[in-house]
């Protein structure tokens, strides 16, 4: 009975604390955070766009310290050669997150399954005769 008085007055506080605002004041608020999401995409967007420029430019860079000119067509395929490597190494390193992401999910899921069968195995320790626990290594 006890439970059911507190569940009733956290009902009832719960009821009063959310007609503190009005539908206008919760439209408001919900459209602020709606603007400032997109800002955020904004400017996440902005700092991609940025850094995809300094790596175009660290890629030239590279390629006239191996000696292509500028605007000649080895220069293009020097950069475009870097783009696709720097690419490749980008995708490598996310497969070998997700890799070690799923080794490590797995060695959980294993662990958890040895433990449940240890917990199991315990219990019929407790339950079973004598004779059947010498067996299951319990005593």
């Amino acid at each position: 009975m006890r439970v059911r008085d507190h569940t009733f007055l956290y009902v009832i506080i719960l009821t009063i604390l959310s007609g503190c605002s009005t539908p206008e004041e919760r439209a408001k608020a919900r459209q602020y955070r709606i603007e400032m999401e997109q800002r955020a995409a904004e400017r996440a967007a902005e700092k991609a766009r940025r850094e995809l420029e300094l790596l175009e430019a660290s890629f030239g860079d590279t390629c006239s310290s191996y000696g292509y000119e500028i605007g000649t067509p080895q220069f293009n395929q020097c950069v475009a050669t870097e783009k696709r490597q720097y690419m490749a190494e980008i995708q490598a390193e996310k497969r070998a997150r997700k890799a070690e992401a799923e080794r490590k999910k797995l060695a959980r899921e294993l662990r958890e399954r040895e433990r449940a069968d240890e917990r199991r195995r315990r219990s019929e320790c407790l339950w079973e005769d004598k004779v059947y626990s010498r067996r299951l290594g319990c005593i």
